[in-house]
């Protein structure tokens, strides 16, 4: 059996930095005996969340699944890679990023109700920019944004259009 820790404390096998993550052990994953694999949530603050669920104390993941804590997505099996290697560190821990997040996405949404041209180009951005991330943060809105600004620069077209035929009667 293999433990590998999670946690903003230098102690952790893995390293988070994120405010949001446990000082000490946040969260434990285990690669069990029959390689399979468990998480652990050590009482943390926050909670430790698997496929956008709360993990109730421990559950057992299979590769695929997405297990976040605090702001960050966890790539585990980066760290357990294939059950037959040694889990990855670099001189005791491996230091983890929190996930990104996208305001251009929300402010393209916004600026889609005021400034269409604006919020397709600040959109546009935002959905670039969550479909290269692994969270996939702000594509909602990104798209949102896209949609609505697209209809209202279509009906302001059309409106123009009758507009000025109708002033050429």
């Amino acid at each position: 059996m293999r433990v590998i820790s999670f946690g903003r404390a230098s102690s952790n096998d893995v390293v988070v930095n994120d405010p949001m993550v446990s000082s000490n052990f946040h969260m434990k994953l285990i690669v069990t005996d029959d390689n399979r694999f468990k998480v652990v949530d050590c009482n943390s603050t926050n909670g430790t969340f698997v496929n956008g669920r709360k993990v109730p104390g421990e559950v057992y993941i299979n590769r695929g699944d997405i297990i976040r804590i605090g702001n960050t997505m966890v790539p585990w099996e980066t760290y357990v890679g294939s059950v037959d290697a040694p889990t990855h560190t670099n001189g005791g821990n491996t230091q983890v990023a929190p996930s990104e997040s996208n305001p251009l996405a929300l402010a393209g949404f916004i600026c889609s109700f005021f400034v269409p041209v604006v919020g397709v180009v600040l959109s546009a951005i935002g959905l670039s920019k969550a479909n290269k991330s692994v969270s996939k943060k702000g594509k909602g809105f990104a798209v949102a944004g896209l949609a609505i600004s697209i209809v209202f620069l279509v009906f302001t077209f059309i409106y123009c259009i009758v507009l000025g035929v109708a002033l050429s009667y």
